[in-house]
Order: structure tokens, then sequence, then C-alpha cells
């Protein structure tokens, strides 16, 4: 018996919620509490999308802008963009 190995394609597009979820708890406090303006447009947006999806070079710009700022460690930015689980994974309406 020959085993074959099918690479899935990465998922892209997580919910909302699986989104928020990678943040810490200590990071969602302190990006609710920012006064910044880009951060709370960032986090107008999150809560208004269908989906997110990880590769939106906004999404990448605003998360990077956070960790600038010292909402998010140095390196979490690319924590929060890695690859969907098939829990995370949006199943609905594009």
């Amino acid at each position: 018996m020959t085993l074959i190995k099918v690479s899935m394609p990465p998922i892209t597009l997580i919910t909302p919620y699986a989104f928020m979820q990678r943040f810490t708890q200590p990071e969602r406090t302190a990006l609710r509490k920012s006064t910044d303006d880009i951060v709370i447009d960032m986090l107008e947006g999150l809560k208004a999308a269908s989906y997110i999806n990880i590769n939106d070079t906004d999404l990448i710009a605003g998360l990077g802008y956070v960790e600038s700022i010292g909402l998010l460690e140095e390196g979490r930015k690319d924590d929060m963009i890695v690859s969907g689980t098939e829990v995370e994974k949006h199943n609905g309406a594009l």
C-alpha cells in the first residue's frame, strides 16, 4: 500500500472571532483602551468584517503599526498572520 501525501492550500480566510482570539487578553484590552485613531479604525474594520484575510496588506500594515507603538510585542505581527486552522476557517459567503 502506497500513501500519497496531499498538500492542502493554506487557510487565508478566517473568522473575525478567530482572528481576535490570536491576540492575548492583555493585547485585546490594550487595543480597546487605545485612543489612537489608527488603532480605533483598525478595530472598527475588524468588527465590521465578515471574514479576515490574513494576507491583506492593510491588515499587515495595521498590525505593524500596532507593534511599532508598543501595543504588540516585537514579532507578534508575524504570529498573527500565520495560516489559519480548520477551526478558524471562514466558511461563509465572501
